[in-house]
């Protein structure tokens, strides 16, 4: 399980050219909520993001959200929050998640990651790689304070929000920050979000599956999509002895605990984000049928 996102490309593909753009400044500005509108908050007063960690560039921590083409003050409209892999970046560009879920019926928004430096890292015994570098149980405290005071913040910005349906997820470390939420039964996630994504990651759930038979998981979805095939034969050799597994185990305290729980195998793909399989992320978020795709695995 890498904590890169294989290509970071791929955020640039949906053009923002037919956008109505609409900026609330970190002056208190509010909105103009219309069809397609744009909304970009900062939050200065927020614990360095990780994508400052890394790369020490000081970034304030920002939300990016898109409103749909269907917007309408009059009705609700759940959140797609789809959180990006390595660094995390500083949550400034929902187009992404608008491309996965579509541009109908969702409010689309990015998100950086956040870690706690001093938290230390989970070891996997056997396993030859530092898992530092991942967003894990020890950073569950501190994303789930930022991600309370920015969906907050949100919420007062587009007061009409619906919990059912809103979705959190991500590739590689943002899936990983997405169990480990779920993992941690945090009680505003869990009230706000009823679907739960992880593509190419989950180490909340890997480290701590017994946490899906906590009987606050009830009523929730849960959709896991991982590669079968990568081109770096030590990766391949560490997917098969720990990833299969690992996900294995988490399906099985799923199903036992009832859960609605779709688990797909991506045959073929390695640590990556095939179209294809973004495409049925959307469906499965918009509750539509799942489209069919040669090859595949689904459970």
């Amino acid at each position: 399980m890498h904590p890169c996102r294989s290509c970071p490309g791929t955020l640039l593909l949906a053009s923002l050219a037919f956008i109505l753009i609409a900026v609330c400044s970190k002056a208190g500005d509010a909105p103009e909520l219309k069809p397609n509108a744009v909304i970009a908050l900062e939050f200065p007063e927020l614990p360095p993001t990780y994508f400052t960690q890394k790369t020490h560039k000081n970034e304030p921590a920002r939300l990016s959200a898109q409103l749909p083409e269907d917007y309408a003050a009059d009705r609700r409209f759940p959140l797609f929050v789809f959180l990006d892999g390595g660094n995390g970046g500083v949550g400034s560009d929902a187009s992404f998640a608008r491309r996965i879920v579509g541009p109908r019926g969702f409010i689309a928004v990015n998100l950086p990651l956040f870690k706690e430096p001093k938290a230390t890292a989970p070891t996997i015994p056997g396993l030859n790689r530092s898992l530092g570098d991942l967003v894990h149980p020890g950073d569950a405290a501190v994303l789930a304070k930022s991600y309370r005071v920015m969906l907050e913040k949100l919420a007062q910005a587009v007061p009409n929000i619906a919990t059912e349906g809103s979705t959190l997820g991500g590739f590689s470390n943002g899936a990983h920050a997405t169990s480990v939420l779920a993992a941690a039964r945090d009680e505003f996630i869990l009230r706000h979000f009823t679907s739960f994504v992880f593509l190419e990651g989950g180490i909340g759930l890997a480290l701590n599956p017994t946490a899906l038979s906590d009987p606050a998981m009830k009523g929730h979805r849960f959709l896991v999509l991982f590669g079968d095939h990568d081109k770096n034969p030590e990766t391949q050799a560490q997917r098969e002895r720990f990833s299969a597994p690992i996900n294995a185990l988490i399906e099985q305290q799923a199903k036992a605990a009832q859960l609605d729980f779709t688990s797909i195998i991506m045959t073929g793909y390695g640590h990556e984000e095939p179209p294809e399989y973004l495409k049925l992320i959307g469906a499965w978020t918009r509750g539509e049928k799942l489209p069919e795709i040669p090859n595949d695995n689904r459970k």
